[in-house]
């Protein structure tokens, strides 16, 4: 479970807004993917208008109509290429979901692990946040979890 936890931390603090795609997290072993859904270090968003295609020689960037299967009755996504051998691409509208870590919950998360509080409180929004105080032999010791603070 620490490599998807450790790829977020460096998305984290290399990219300005990180998105997980549903491919990246069908790498990713089940029950890291559930712990970081169910802690709130990894928030669902609204889904993606468009996604990258490879299924084409050049691959692209498509933007899929919604349209009901009426076979089904279950919403397909669907995109018309008029690159020769393309043609109708269909997928599943659940490809467009995306997610993204919340610097807050992992920030709240690392405090309770570290017995420092339950809850962390930012210095700088989406930055800096305060974890707690520990004890030292010369005296408290503020703790703090800072994203991107690159000089």
């Amino acid at each position: 479970m620490i490599d998807p936890v450790r790829k977020l931390i460096s998305r984290l603090d290399h990219e300005r807004t990180p998105i997980v795609t549903p491919a990246e997290l069908r790498r990713w072993p089940g029950d890291a993917v559930a712990f970081l859904k169910n802690t709130g270090i990894l928030r669902e968003i609204a889904p993606a208008e468009s996604l990258f295609y490879g299924g084409c020689d050049e691959g692209c960037v498509i933007t899929p109509d919604l349209v009901e299967n009426p076979e089904t009755g279950r919403a397909v996504a669907v995109h018309y290429c008029k690159r020769d051998g393309c043609g109708r691409i269909t997928f599943d509208p659940d490809e467009l979901r995306q997610w993204q870590p919340d610097i807050a919950s992992f920030a709240s998360f690392v405090a309770a692990q570290l017995d420092l509080g339950a809850s962390a409180t930012p210095v700088v929004p989406e930055r800096i946040y305060l974890l707690g105080v520990i004890g030292t032999g010369s005296g408290p010791l503020d703790v703090f979890l800072g994203r991107g603070l690159r000089f």
